[in-house]
């Protein structure tokens, strides 16, 4: 009976610890070998770096500000340029890769500019 309630405790506690760590999945440091990275912390503040090229010069633009997670989507509130509107990105982690896809229509045209990051955490 005591080996019982001690295995029944054991897988209890197991599962407690197993599933606080699954409830914040998003939260560390994610980057890949493009310069590209996403800081996102428990406090709601994220950093951004988005590497991209432009007339053949690698460009880098970093943000931070504040976020919220609403189900599959991280809504980016910056900080540096409080005018621009929120942006959302769709977000999946599968194994320790977070996928991102941002997407815009450029000047209310019909042409959707998609942005996707493919991040290691680290």
């Amino acid at each position: 009976m005591k080996k019982s309630v001690f295995i029944l405790l054991l897988i209890v506690f197991v599962m407690l610890i197993f599933s606080c760590d699954s409830l914040n999945p998003l939260y560390g440091r994610w980057a890949d070998s493009y310069g590209n990275y996403l800081i996102l912390n428990d406090a709601h503040d994220y950093k951004i770096c988005v590497t991209s090229y432009e007339n053949g010069t690698q460009v880098s633009t970093e943000d931070k500000g504040t976020y919220i997670v609403d189900l599959n989507t991280i809504i980016l509130k910056s900080e540096t340029d409080s005018d621009a509107a929120p942006e959302l990105w769709e977000w999946d982690v599968i194994g320790k890769i977070l996928y991102l896809t941002y997407k815009t229509q450029a000047n209310y045209s019909s042409e959707v500019v998609v942005n996707e990051l493919a991040l290691t955490k680290v």
